[in-house]
């Protein structure tokens, strides 16, 4: 019976298998096919460059034809780049060629998987001066905002203004982020003892700036978790984001994403050298997280003092909310029963699309649950 079971067992695998390296033989095939028919239609030797700092500036910049081409030829060198395929699929859905381009996600997914396991390369503009409580104002406004001045952020020729560099003029840098758990450090080349000397105060220390980042994203409608920690704030294409300046490391932020190019505007506020890391994934099917308790009960010679535990909960999910939510306890593996429940007025709120709230629950012993009543005896202890 167990060598049928086993047999039957390596058969399915032996299936499954087969299944998946033909439907990568499959996306592989119509990739090439894709990119032979598009390279027959250009000619690869009038691009100039074919980085991707160059390909990624004619995107901005809307040249779509020179675009295209620098992209063909990038292909040509090194055709198992994931990035260049996302690239590829951006361009053709710009274009409203969705076949083309859904077999150019397809083909990146390939290689790289859903979405960029890292941001590669971050530009950042600054320092700028800012007030002691200021959190939300955006030194660029002045030249449209981040939103258009990253638009320059390769060309060497821009400029912008701040008191806190000899000369005045500062420029866009590039910043390399060579794998998914370093972490970016922005340290603006300024004598700050000469600033606090002259100035009197410490106070100088402190400056804004922005840093902006790309990721690709190769499947469609996907709900991507982001975090970024260090940061008070981030944008995703313009949706507003809140990021973990205490750096807790356990609260994630949903935001519903198509495939293609997105990026990531990172609000940097701090005082001397910045530190920030931000982390992108796939929700997948997670709707919710609970995180451990940070507020919980003492234990004082062998006593719960107080029975209200609030647990945070995050909704993962970027455009439902979680509503009717009920807590029961699942098992006891020993002590005297006790029971679990949520108190009343936690059930009548629901959570919000990425939003973390605590779920008030209450534990008692189950012979105690109907009383809620505390009396004080006269040694000042007590009884429930």
């Amino acid at each position: 019976m167990r060598v049928v079971t086993c047999l039957v067992f390596l058969w399915f695998l032996m299936v499954f298998a087969n299944c998946c390296f033909s439907k990568k033989r499959e996306i592989q095939k119509a990739a090439s096919q894709l990119l032979e028919k598009e390279s027959k239609k250009v000619d690869t030797s009038t691009c100039k460059a074919s980085s991707a700092d160059h390909i990624a500036k004619l995107r901005i910049k809307k040249k779509k034809k020179e675009a295209l081409v620098c992209i063909l030829k990038s292909l040509e060198i090194n055709v198992e780049d994931g990035w260049t395929w996302s690239e590829l699929g951006t361009h053709f859905q710009e274009q409203n060629e969705n076949n083309k381009a859904s077999t150019s996600f397809k083909q990146a997914a390939k290689l790289t998987g859903k979405i960029s396991l890292h941001i590669r390369t971050w530009h950042f503009i600054g320092p700028f001066v800012v007030g002691k409580p200021e959190l939300d104002g955006d030194p660029l406004e002045f030249h449209g905002g981040v939103y258009n001045a990253s638009r320059h952020k390769y060309d060497k020729k821009v400029k912008y203004y701040t008191e806190l560099i000899p000369g005045g003029e500062i420029q866009w840098k590039k910043i390399i982020q060579k794998n998914a758990v370093d972490s970016v450090q922005v340290n603006p080349q300024i004598n700050w003892n000469d600033l606090v000397s002259g100035l009197g105060s410490m106070a100088i220390t402190e400056w804004q700036g922005w840093a902006v980042g790309e990721f690709a994203v190769n499947h469609n409608n996907e709900n991507v978790l982001i975090q970024c920690l260090g940061i008070p704030t981030m944008f995703v294409d313009g949706i507003f984001l809140v990021g973990d300046v205490y750096r807790r490391n356990q609260y994630w932020f949903s935001v519903p994403l198509t495939h293609g190019i997105h990026t990531l505007y990172a609000k940097l506020r701090t005082k001397g050298t910045q530190v920030f890391q931000c982390n992108i994934k796939i929700a997948g099917s997670d709707i919710f997280e609970v995180h451990l308790p940070q507020m919980k009960p003492d234990l004082l010679d062998g006593h719960v003092i107080g029975q209200v535990i609030p647990i945070p909960v995050t909704n993962l999910q970027s455009n439902k909310w979680i509503r009717h939510m009920k807590v029961t306890l699942a098992s006891q593996s020993y002590g005297a029963p006790i029971d679990v429940r949520q108190i009343e007025h936690s059930k009548h709120f629901g959570i919000a699309p990425g939003q973390t709230i605590p779920i008030i629950i209450e534990i008692r012993h189950t012979e105690q649950a109907g009383n809620h009543q505390c009396v004080e005896t006269r040694d000042r202890k007590s009884v429930v």
